[in-house]
């Protein structure tokens, strides 16, 4: 995701219109929505196959006894009121900060969706919006960005090929899936987890942890589109619905994999859920917390997927709550694994890393104590993550 987020920003600079075409359930909506709240801006999504024509080219009528043609709601939605425009300045004073100042004037983000969905007259109907970003007879501001999303035709529920006029005025862009880095970032959810429904975010951490390290060992079970109509009618793994089984797990994770075999299937099918249920069963996760109680003591597992998945919890753990002692407990920890497993070390280095960038773009004068500071730079040197350790 972040890859793909760094891949559509040369877009934006250059303000070409995209085309992300990839299969269902792989992220391309919540890359799209993540890179909005990442530059501060409102994304707003419309699905093209539900909407009229009229929608994107306005709507005819009779105004006072002249003709004109009316703009739809979400046009309004993405124009800036007086009162916004101090938040929006506020917005692009932060963002100026981040690795790229173009970033400042976008405004906002309109979004079609499930673009393949949409039929002939629909496409015809958006031919201004996506090129020239005009609705009807308004114009909308420059700092309004568009990108879409679709599934190809054959995995697209009732799918049209695009027009020409259509595509040719996108760029197209493969969502191309890497499963390792889904693997490495899915337990911190990319620094940004969600809080959906009753759910306990220290549970689900375990049990996001644990998907990783599965995906980490089996990288080919994260996506298996169906290939035939049989299988389109049952459940199949995708990033999305091993979200789903991770969240369903975290409601009963102490019971084992006996009490949540049936949600894991539910989610992702028969095949890859029973082999992730076998491979669950022979797990025995430290909990991150009583490895921030107590680093020098809590186990180190011997197994390289036992290893991966707590470092990772540990690092989302750190995350949820961001004390210099719990940052300190992290590193102590992982020094230890780098006397067994260096690779997973700085794969945890790299982690905490990240989310010291992400802290210093949002407040560049947060302090952090000198000594966590050395040590943090200590782990960072020995592991490889910065210059002067063995890569």
């Amino acid at each position: 995701m972040n890859q793909m987020k760094q891949t559509l920003m040369r877009y934006i600079r250059a303000d070409v219109p995209v085309l992300l075409m990839g299969p269902p359930g792989v992220g391309k909506t919540s890359t799209i929505l993540a890179l909005g709240k990442e530059m501060g801006v409102p994304v707003e999504t419309l699905i093209a196959a539900i909407h009229e024509p009229m929608d994107f080219g306005g709507w005819p009528a009779v105004v006072e006894g002249q003709f004109k043609i009316e703009t739809p709601p979400w046009v309004d939605r993405l124009k800036r009121s007086p009162e916004e425009q101090e938040l929006i300045d506020t917005v692009k004073e932060k963002v100026s900060r981040l690795e790229n100042s173009s970033r400042g004037r976008i405004t906002g983000i309109l979004f079609f969706d499930e673009l393949t969905n949409a039929p002939r007259a629909v496409q015809s109907a958006l031919l201004r919006v996506v090129l020239e970003r005009v609705v009807g007879e308004e114009k909308l501001p420059d700092s309004i960005y568009i990108i879409s999303a679709a599934n190809p035709v054959g995995q697209a529920a009732d799918g049209w090929t695009l027009s020409l006029p259509l595509a040719n005025r996108m760029a197209h862009i493969e969502y191309r899936l890497d499963a390792r880095s889904w693997a490495d970032n899915f337990t911190t959810y990319w620094g940004d987890p969600p809080s959906p429904g009753d759910i306990d975010e220290s549970q689900w951490l375990i049990a996001r942890s644990m998907v990783a390290a599965f995906i980490h060992r089996r990288p080919d079970l994260l996506l298996q589109v169906p290939r035939s109509n049989e299988e389109e009618r049952l459940a199949w793994p995708s990033p999305r619905s091993w979200d789903f089984a991770s969240r369903l797990i975290s409601l009963d994770i102490q019971g084992g994999a006996n009490s949540w075999a049936d949600d894991v299937v539910s989610c992702v099918g028969e095949g890859a859920g029973l082999e992730f249920i076998n491979w669950a069963r022979s797990m025995d996760l430290v909990d991150p917390e009583d490895i921030l109680r107590n680093p020098h003591k809590a186990p180190v597992p011997d197994r390289p997927d036992q290893q991966f998945a707590v470092v990772n919890a540990l690092c989302a753990a750190v995350q949820s709550q961001m004390t210099p002692d719990r940052w300190r407990a992290a590193v102590e920890y992982l020094d230890r694994v780098a006397d067994v497993a260096e690779d997973i070390a700085a794969l945890g280095a790299s982690h905490l890393g990240n989310m010291m960038n992400r802290l210093y773009k949002v407040d560049p004068n947060i302090n952090f104590p000198d000594t966590l500071v050395d040590k943090i730079g200590e782990l960072f040197r020995r592991v490889g993550v910065i210059a002067g350790g063995r890569r």
